[in-house]
């Protein structure tokens, strides 16, 4: 069992992952795009349900094609990005990452702002006077 677990350690789950603050609506298409046009990757297999992207590239200096991943998580505040690209040393995954969130920025428009509720105008009757003492006992 420890040969099987020592097999699988390392690069293999090595994802890198940055949250934004725009809707994933915003954020599948872009990123679709930024895949296939910007980089140039062939796209295996993508379910924007799942919120998944397989895409095909070639690793510096190499001619054999490798497999990497982008996944969108939906959020409450934004969505979650990873990156994975199991044949590579996670600093490519980054710099990929990093060029995308730039991408984001570029193409999406500022994010809706959150504004809390409004809280309900106090009656008279609860507005405590000069002194500190509620108007209404």
């Amino acid at each position: 069992m420890a040969v099987a677990i020592g097999a699988y350690s390392g690069s293999a789950f090595a994802k890198k992952r940055e949250r934004v603050p725009y809707v994933f609506a915003d954020v599948w298409p872009a990123a679709v795009r930024f895949l296939r046009i910007d980089e140039g990757f062939a796209i295996a297999e993508r379910d924007e349900q799942a919120g998944y992207v397989v895409f095909r590239f070639v690793p510096p200096g190499q001619k054999k094609d490798a497999e990497g991943s982008l996944e969108l998580v939906r959020q409450p505040q934004g969505t979650e990005v990873f990156v994975a690209m199991a044949s590579l040393p996670a600093h490519h995954e980054q710099a990929l990452l990093d060029r995308l969130l730039a991408k984001l920025r570029r193409e999406i428009a500022a994010p809706p702002v959150t504004v809390p509720p409004k809280k309900a105008p106090r009656s008279r009757r609860e507005e405590p006077d000069a002194n500190g003492v509620d108007a209404g006992l």
